[in-house]
């Protein structure tokens, strides 16, 4: 163990004292002796007095380092800074706590206590926190709010010691007015958002990567743990049948990142069935990483009976309508070939204008059912291998009249070696007799509507392309986005239900061969509708 220098230099100053009286005392003749003692005692005192002076100087430096950091504390600190004595008295205060008082000298608070400054309020609950400090001689942490000036305050009192003695309190007390203000609005908006949350006409509800239930809305809980619905009569839903189908769905939107939607038809505990809308959406984190999942679930039964309805409506209307329809079109065929009577050229050819006028409407309600299938997911393709070539010429033929009446001339262009594609055939014919009366009814008179198939290939994948080129009125980019939708058309005065709905159906139909659709249009008035699927 070590002896501290500042201790082992008086012990060798005492020695060497002693060894000069004893040997002066002894009378030791040796008077060199006696100098070299008597040197090494006045350096040993010389070396005392330096060391003092540097121990002075150290602690000179010492305590005005500390006296340049109080003078920085008590003009650039923004917190308040107090001492008082065991009478909380004020004994000392920093600038920020003169400008709060809107006092300029520290001898004006001097002696003063707390309640010479503050509202009764405020000074009784600091008095009570100090006597807290002074009795315990613990650390105490509190809040006060000025109403006065709208002010809140954090306070940190703690105990001023000498020894085990408490000579008085020491206080920090910092301005938290912003803060406090923004975790009132903060409140306010989360209230407000927790109460649009639970109003919601759904159950909504968070749950981690494992599907383990965080948070959500007040009914939701309910529904996670007990499958109630409290939103739908308190129906309870058997949520043990599809958990595996959860998992599945979980996993696969942590997969791709993406929202998943679907419609499921649940059992209820009292063996009814009831219709639901379940929404998986990826709850990211900072790294867009899925993190959990946030997953809204509502009853559909109101929608499914209306749409059940629409459908009974939908079969019926086409029914009533496609009957009667056929059975005029059966009769006009018939009077046409002569079979009841014999009619002169003009009666001929109004009966043949009846006839078209029937076909026409005959085709539109199919066209409307067609449409509606498509839309509910009720159109099973049936897959076959034809010629497409053979298919573009049957329709030509069936349209053959139109054709003429509208003064277009056709012309089919094909560079396909092997024009036999797997598709299903009659379906595939509605698109192109649609696209050819699309170009026939728009394109200019004496004008050429083109029909090109090529063949091509995507990801080594042969694709059959069909283009329908035309000569009719050029379509602007809004119009184009639009054309697919119901009972849009590219031309207002041809806004006609049978063409709206056969640009619409063209797509359905196309979408399920899994194929794409497209349109072009040129400022001089050059129009493509065109169609790439699988061969």
């Amino acid at each position: 163990m070590g002896i501290k220098k500042e201790l082992l230099q008086p012990t060798l100053f005492s020695i060497l004292t002693i060894i000069v009286l004893v040997t002066i005392d002894l009378n030791i003749p040796h008077i060199f002796l006696k100098i070299a003692l008597l040197f090494i005692l006045i350096s040993a005192l010389i070396s005392s007095w330096f060391e003092k002076k540097a121990t002075l100087d150290e602690l000179t430096h010492k305590y005005e380092d500390m006296s340049v950091l109080m003078e920085n504390i008590h003009r650039y600190l923004p917190d308040l800074v107090a001492c008082k004595d065991k009478n909380l008295k004020f004994t000392m205060g920093n600038k920020a706590l003169l400008s709060l008082f809107k006092l300029n000298k520290l001898s004006q608070i001097k002696g003063k206590d707390i309640s010479n400054f503050f509202n009764e309020d405020i000074a009784n609950k600091i008095i009570e926190q100090d006597n807290f400090v002074i009795k315990n001689g613990k650390i105490t942490k509190y809040k006060i709010h000025s109403k006065e000036n709208n002010a809140y305050y954090q306070c940190l009192s703690v105990p001023l010691k000498k020894g085990n003695n408490i000579k008085g309190v020491a206080s920090i007390i910092r301005n938290i007015t912003e803060e406090e203000n923004l975790k009132e609005k903060l409140n306010s908006s989360y209230s407000q958002i927790k109460s649009v949350i639970n109003n919601l006409p759904m159950v909504a509800y968070i749950t981690d990567l494992k599907g383990n239930y965080i948070m959500g809305n007040e009914k939701s809980y309910k529904f996670y743990t007990e499958g109630i619905d409290p939103e739908f009569n308190n129906v309870q839903i058997d949520l043990t049948a599809i958990k595996d189908i959860q998992e599945i769905e979980n996993n696969h939107v942590i997969k791709t990142k993406k929202t998943f939607i679907t419609d499921k038809e649940l059992k209820a505990i009292d063996g009814s069935y009831h219709w639901y809308t379940w929404r998986k959406v990826p709850l990211f984190d900072n790294h867009n990483e899925v993190k959990g999942i946030i997953i809204f679930i509502q009853n559909i039964d109101a929608i499914k009976n209306v749409q059940k309805q629409r459908d009974n409506y939908i079969a019926t209307l086409s029914h009533d309508l496609k009957t009667p329809i056929l059975a005029q079109i059966r009769t006009l065929e018939l009077f046409l070939k002569g079979s009841l009577n014999n009619f002169d050229n003009d009666q001929i050819e109004l009966l043949k204008l009846m006839l078209d006028s029937n076909n026409y409407m005959y085709s539109m309600v199919d066209t409307l059912v067609a449409s509606y299938k498509y839309e509910n997911g009720e159109i099973n393709l049936l897959y076959e291998n034809f010629n497409i070539l053979t298919l573009i010429e049957e329709c030509l033929i069936k349209l053959d009249k139109g054709i003429k009446a509208s003064q277009i001339h056709i012309k089919v262009e094909s560079s396909v070696k092997n024009p036999v594609i797997n598709a299903d055939k009659e379906q595939l014919k509605r698109v192109i007799e649609n696209l050819i009366f699309n170009g026939i009814t728009y394109g200019f008179k004496d004008s050429t509507l083109t029909i090109l198939i090529n063949e091509i290939f995507e990801n080594n994948t042969p694709k059959i392309c069909v283009k329908f080129i035309n000569n009719s009125p050029y379509m602007t980019q809004e119009t184009i986005n639009n054309i697919f939708k119901k009972y849009v058309t590219h031309e207002d005065k041809f806004n006609r239900v049978g063409a709206g709905l056969g640009l619409y159906l063209f797509k359905q139909i196309i979408d399920a061969h899994k194929g794409n659709v497209f349109v072009t249009s040129s400022k001089d008035d050059i129009n493509t509708f065109g169609f790439i699927i699988n061969k």
